[in-house]
């Protein structure tokens, strides 16, 4: 394993002092092909591989062609951060909301964004609709809603936490809280 990826990086290093785009191409297919089991590390290769937009974009084709969840946040991940394509990740990210980080993510974007409105709409639909970890969005919504001084809001953030038996705790903490410092 690790001559293969010393060779990974060895073919890199010339690559980049030969430079040309086909064999740009050529490193990104055999890393794809090579067996490497640590997803994190095929993908840290990848990303040293890649600089310009055209290789990211060349990178995305070749990791849609064999679809997987995994192949998919690494898709979107480069369509936000590298190949800066809102429209890509917007269509991929809302067609692929499933996790309470799922969500979270398209709230990051949109609060990044300046979309105040989008980040909270999305961040409900996440206490609603998500499963697995849900931590961020309650956080988000209660935190929005505290400092708004809308007590019926933080009420209702508190009971859908009760209601889907996630973050109970924190968040009957985090109302005691507020309403100390409401003076109740």
């Amino acid at each position: 394993m690790k001559e293969r990826i010393r060779y990974g990086q060895e073919l890199l290093l010339s690559v980049r002092i030969i430079n040309t785009k086909n064999i740009q191409k050529e490193l990104i297919e055999v890393v794809g092909c090579l067996r490497i089991a640590n997803k994190e590390k095929r993908k840290a290769i990848f990303f040293e591989i890649c600089e310009t937009r055209e290789e990211w974009e060349y990178l995305v084709e070749k990791l849609a062609k064999r679809p997987s969840d995994w192949r998919k946040k690494l898709i979107m991940r480069i369509q936000k951060n590298y190949v800066r394509d809102e429209r890509a990740y917007l269509e991929m990210r809302i067609e692929n909301l499933y996790y309470g980080m799922d969500y979270w993510d398209l709230v990051e974007f949109y609060v990044n964004k300046g979309d105040l409105q989008k980040a909270l709409e999305t961040a409900e639909q996440g206490i609603l609709k998500g499963e697995g970890r849900l931590t961020e969005l309650f956080q988000f919504l209660f935190e929005h809603f505290a400092g708004e001084r809308d007590t019926l809001n933080v009420e209702r953030i508190v009971r859908i936490a009760l209601t889907r038996k996630s973050e109970e705790k924190n968040m009957l903490d985090r109302l005691f809280e507020y309403y100390k410092t409401q003076g109740n």
